[in-house]
């Protein structure tokens, strides 16, 4: 009976550290285009048309940047969000499972759709055909997106379960 609480605790746990991942890089990425719309409406006498929507928590941290400098932030950003929530759903996966397979197909899973993403948005650079490039961008991005959600774990969770029930022969009755 202990074991299972304990389980169970991990579970929500990790479930509601992974929703807060959402939160969190869904409050970083969109405080960083606050301040890109800021700065982009900067005139000749430096004042800027709009109102500064950027959290006053990172604007501060985000003030002194170009809108090159927000650009190659949100490209990081990205990356170590990707890092983030494959290392926190792996970890959860492996303590709900204690198996390193759900390791190997997680991480699989994570390096194989970054690779797509990455290839896919380099052929951007292979056509001159804007309406082309704006979908291989979009559907780049959406790969990403993807990624750097609690998604991929949440669905770990529930189909590494159905994989080792299938691979014990266990079948879900009717």
């Amino acid at each position: 009976m202990g074991k299972r609480i304990i389980k169970y605790t991990t579970i929500i746990i990790g479930v509601t550290l992974l929703f807060s991942l959402d939160f969190l890089r869904d409050y970083f990425f969109k405080n960083i285009q606050f301040q890109a719309y800021y700065i982009s409406h900067i005139d000749s006498n430096n004042i800027s048309t709009v109102e500064n929507y950027t959290d006053s928590l990172l604007e501060p941290l985000l003030s002194g940047l170009s809108i090159t400098d927000l650009f190659y932030l949100k490209w990081i950003g990205s990356a170590l969000f990707i890092i983030l929530f494959a290392v926190t759903g792996a970890g959860l996966n492996f303590f709900v499972y204690k198996n390193k397979k759900v390791f190997i197909y997680l991480f699989s899973l994570y390096g194989f759709l970054t690779l797509v993403s990455v290839l896919i948005y380099g052929v951007i650079f292979l056509t001159d055909n804007y309406e082309q490039q704006n979908k291989l961008y979009l559907t780049s991005m959406q790969i990403a997106h993807f990624l750097q959600s609690s998604l991929p774990s949440l669905l770990f969770l529930v189909s590494f379960k159905l994989y080792q029930d299938s691979a014990n022969g266990n079948t879900v009755e009717q």
